[in-house]
C-alpha cells in the first residue's frame, strides 16, 4: 500500500490511537483490498459494502466485522471519499 499506507498511519497518529489500534487497522484496511483484489484508489463503495454482505454470510466475529465498518477513517480522511459511510452501521 505504500503511500496509502503512510497517510493512514499519519491520520492515526494525528488521532494519537494505540500502537495495536493502529495495526488493527491497518490489517481492517488491507482485508477488503485483499477481498476485491483493488488498489485503494480503485476500490469503490459497493466494493466496501459487498465485503461486509461477505463477512456477514461468512458469520465472522462481531469485532471484524466492526473493524472493516473502521476502514471509513481510511476511505473519509486518507482517500477522501464521500461516501454514505452512515450506511455501513457497526454490528453489537
Amino acid at each position: 500500500m505504500g503511500r496509502f499506507r503512510d497517510a493512514m498511519e499519519d491520520e492515526m497518529r494525528l488521532r494519537d490511537l494505540a500502537v495495536k489500534t493502529q495495526r488493527d487497522y491497518i490489517r481492517a484496511v488491507k482485508r477488503p483490498l485483499n477481498f476485491t483484489r483493488k488498489w485503494p484508489d480503485k476500490t469503490s463503495y459497493e466494493d466496501l459494502r459487498a465485503y461486509l454482505v461477505d463477512l456477514t454470510k461468512r458469520e465472522v466475529g462481531f469485532s471484524v466485522y466492526n473493524h472493516a465498518v473502521c476502514t471509513r477513517l481510511f476511505y473519509r480522511e486518507v482517500m477522501r471519499r464521500n461516501w454514505p459511510f452512515e450506511r455501513l452501521p457497526y454490528r453489537s
